[in-house]
């Protein structure tokens, strides 16, 4: 399983970091950020068949129902098409730091 860390709130916007493959490691990482943000060490729904110079992933979802990460997509433009076909919900395109 990938992990994403998710850093920020809807109110200031996230930051996106990983994919990490190593739980530890991505513990780590998010908390060397909870001093100073919201952060969270979410699961990556692995989507095949997109790859590219400038990765993003796609943030789908509320806190209500819940919240998913899907990714990898090669660039914006990939990632906020396949979140008009696949999230009926909100879904925010964000690039991989």
């Amino acid at each position: 399983m990938e992990l994403i860390v998710m850093v920020g709130d809807y109110a200031e916007g996230f930051q996106a970091l990983g994919p990490f493959s190593d739980k530890a490691r991505a513990d780590e990482v998010a908390a060397s950020y909870r001093a100073d943000f919201r952060v969270e060490v979410l699961p990556m729904v692995r989507v095949p068949g997109y790859d590219g110079d400038d990765p993003h992933v796609v943030l789908a979802g509320d806190l209500a129902s819940g919240v998913k990460v899907y990714g990898t997509f090669g660039d914006a433009d990939e990632a906020q098409a396949w979140a008009d076909v696949h999230c009926p919900g909100p879904a925010w395109p964000l690039a991989l730091s």
